[in-house]
């Protein structure tokens, strides 16, 4: 019963439990990682008694989920059993234990017995297999455990945990050596640092139509966000994604692409992208590029040339003959859907065929198949690359390949609306295995790019929302062959909100950092263009909290533009204001449902008309009325949501926070705490409490931290009482009501 109590909540959780991998040699892969990854743990932090064997039982109790294909469920059992050996002593620790002795014990038989013999696959299971072998569904840690020796050292832990993803290496050079070696030592170093600039980055997102308009136009454009460069780099921010500015009709706002090597003409000239280009570089800032490559506008040369059947473009984008009903009725090749709503094949009367497409009729989907167009695609790459970006978001990379055969999907049961995107489960229109292909070969370009030309690395981030399992062979395939540098993590997004518990944040956060493989870097997107602002999503009196969490996890953190202040949703856009294709395509009815306009509202800089966006009578969408409170301009006077937030960017420069070894722990229903450690330096220890009530915690137990030991406060949030420099005990930290505090461990 009480295991039974840290089961999903479906309440808390719109997507988490219904992408589960289903794969039973892929669960006990991870479990078996799970539980090398618990042996080291307790080695290295030499643990005695009972607590000894929690960090492996909490492991092992999880590979009973396996008979059940229970993924998910088993990272709640790891982190209720591990909270559970922290908090009991005594006879109740020691009945635990051997509650937990027996079942194991019990589960190990029937566990080999579901590996050796897999049950059957249901229906959608079954289509799937048709696309791809099993036995490619075997993470690559099963292959690392079996080189695992028990003496690996110290330093081999810290590599494989840490996430810089560098082994560091044990032992002493003598002086002589090291004398010889410091110039060449220097240099190693900054290349290195050349090499892996990304890997603890700030990356802010800039929605380019929402940010600045420089020509009271009521679009945002370059030259607003070049203004808005010095502010940026003020801020501490290392990176900007910029959402897509290529010559477009804007049928979805920059993602239907008439010409990729050119701009749109509302958001400017090339010459206005270079100048941003060199600016950022002066400022110190990395800049990275939307790169769309799953489909053109209908506009677009290339698919005119392919209505046209052209030599050389006849093949150029999905095409297919009409099928016909008893009736003589033309139809479309088969039941896929639009992501947007509808069907997914439209047709084209000059051409007599219809043509794909998975997102809006206006956006016909290439065909990767074709050699010609993954070679156009790589020109449009290297393009880009001359002109000095640093790198490439890759959107929608999922829905790259469809089915050769174009078959039907297996219907899932949940609408009967055969025009919704739910209708089908979609196995032969996302997540194909040559998407990896064309991954890897992209990684290569790039990497090719940077050792021909050398200077800073040029990356790779992929957009896809798909099961875990898929997500992580976007890193990396069981093969070994290198994906992105990282795939964009959207669980804080997806799978969190306001109703979730501590519990429910710390299972995101080591769910993620336990099935990434080794050396590689994570990364936390708190919010995007597509979904609910972080603010909204989570309330307005989170925001502090939830910033402390998304920049003291390692890795990268990901940040869209206006959340720094936290900006909400503009939930009262009317229809007649209303411009996002899917809430258009649904219906005055069910607009509200749907649409992403409410997160895409104008930047509120100031409380000047427009909130200080644009000087024009009406900009593209209506700033929220909200702004003569929440702007930029108020909140940099005063303690603040951007106060807090370019304190914990400048918080990210420590040693703890680059290179620390992390720790998280659930201390209550409403309280969860990081510690990010390393050798020689100082800790830093991250306590929020996402509660309505206030708490005073002890820590001085699941930190290991000495009975008296004091705290002091590095950052608190805009409504604390407490402030930087502050002496707290850590053995009564008192909390006020969703409140956060960064502290430092001397």
């Amino acid at each position: 019963a009480s295991l039974s109590a840290v089961g999903p909540r479906t309440e808390c959780s719109a997507f988490s439990y219904g992408q589960r991998v289903s794969d039973v040699a892929f669960s006990t892969s991870i479990n078996s990682d799970l539980y090398f990854r618990a042996q080291r743990t307790q080695k290295k932090k030499k643990l005695v008694g009972l607590k000894k064997f929690s960090e492996i039982f909490c492991f092992e109790i999880s590979k009973i989920c396996v008979l059940c294909n229970e993924i998910e469920f088993s990272f709640r059992v790891f982190v209720y059993v591990r909270t559970m050996f922290n908090k009991l002593v005594g006879l109740k620790a020691l009945l635990l234990f051997f509650t937990l002795s027996l079942l194991v014990r019990s589960a190990q038989m029937s566990v080999d017995a579901a590996v050796t013999s897999p049950p059957i696959l249901p229906t959608v299971e079954n289509a799937k297999e048709q696309l791809k072998d099993p036995s490619q569904s075997t993470n690559q840690m099963q292959q690392v455990m079996a080189g695992v020796d028990d003496k690996d050292t110290d330093a081999e832990m810290s590599a494989m945990l840490n996430d810089e993803g560098v082994r560091t290496e044990t032992g002493t050079e003598s002086n002589k050596d090291t004398d010889t070696k410091t110039g060449t030592m220097m240099d190693q170093k900054m290349e290195h640092k050349e090499k892996d600039w990304w890997k603890h980055m700030t990356l802010y997102q800039i929605y380019p139509r929402s940010f600045m308009d420089s020509n009271g136009d009521g679009v945002g454009d370059l030259q607003g966000i070049i203004m808005k460069l010095p502010y940026l780099a003020e801020t501490g921010i290392e990176a900007i994604w910029l959402s897509p500015i290529y010559k477009s009709p804007m049928v979805d706002f920059g993602y239907d692409i008439t010409d990729f090597k050119d701009i749109h003409t509302e958001y400017g000239t090339m010459k206005d992208l270079e100048m941003l280009i060199t600016e950022a570089k002066r400022l110190g800032i990395k800049m990275i590029m939307d790169f769309v490559p799953n489909h053109t506008s209908d506009q677009n040369m290339w698919f005119e040339k392919s209505v046209n059947r052209e030599d050389g473009y006849e093949d150029f984008y999905m095409w297919a003959d009409a099928k016909m009903d008893k009736d003589g009725k033309r139809m479309p090749p088969n039941n896929w859907q639009s992501v947007f709503y509808g069907s997914a094949w439209t047709w084209n009367e000059k051409r007599g065929q219809y043509y794909l497409h998975q997102f809006t009729s206006a956006q016909p989907d290439l065909n990767f198949r074709n050699p010609k167009v993954v070679e156009a695609m790589d020109e449009v790459m290297r393009f880009w690359l001359d002109k000095g970006v640093n790198g490439f978001r890759i959107d929608a990379i999922n829905h790259l390949f469809e089915d050769a055969e174009l078959r039907d999907e297996p219907l899932t049961g949940k609408t009967d609306d055969k025009y919704s995107y739910e209708y089908t489960e979609h196995v032969y229109t996302k997540d194909l295995p040559e998407v990896m292909s064309m991954l890897q070969h992209w990684r290569k370009l790039v990497d090719d790019y940077t050792m021909k030309h050398g200077g800073p690395a040029r990356i790779i981030m992929t957009e896809a929302y798909a099961d875990l399992k898929t997500i992580m062979d976007y890193y990396e395939t069981h093969d070994g062959k290198k994906g992105a540098h990282f795939p964009f993590n959207f669980n804080l997004i997806t799978n969190l909100n306001e109703k979730s518990d501590a519990r429910d944040y710390v299972f995101e956060v080591q769910k993620w950092l336990i099935y990434m493989p080794r050396g590689y870097t994570p990364n936390w997107v708190m919010g995007n263009h597509d979904n609910v602002r972080m603010a909204t999503r989570f309330g307005p009196k989170r925001v502090d909290a939830m910033h402390m969490m998304l920049m003291t996890l390692p890795g990268v953190a990901v940040t869209y533009n206006g959340e720094e202040i936290g900006m909400q949703d503009n939930r009262d856009i009317t229809w007649e204001d209303t411009v996002d294709p899917p809430a258009r395509n649904v219906g005055r009815e069910k607009y509200k449902e749907v649409s992403r306009d409410p997160a895409r509202t104008p930047y509120q800089w100031n409380t000047q008309k427009n909130a200080g966006f644009s000087s024009a009578e009406k900009p593209w969408l209506p700033v929220h009325p909200n702004y003569k409170h929440l702007n930029l301009k108020q909140q940099m006077s005063q303690p603040s949501h951007y106060s807090v937030y370019k304190s914990l960017v400048e918080l990210r420069k420590m040693p703890a926070m680059c290179r620390g070894q992390f720790r998280a722990e659930v201390l209550n229903r409403d309280v969860f705490a990081f510690e990010r450690e390393v050798k020689g330096d100082n800790s830093v220890i991250t306590v929020i409490n996402i509660g309505p009530r206030a708490r005073a915690v002890n820590l001085t137990e699941v930190f290991g931290l000495k009975y008296q030991q004091q705290l002091t406060v590095l950052v608190a949030g805009s409504k604390s009482t407490h402030s930087t420099g502050n002496a707290l005990p850590a053995d009564a930290l008192p909390l006020a009501p969703y409140e956060g505090l960064v502290c430092m461990l001397e």
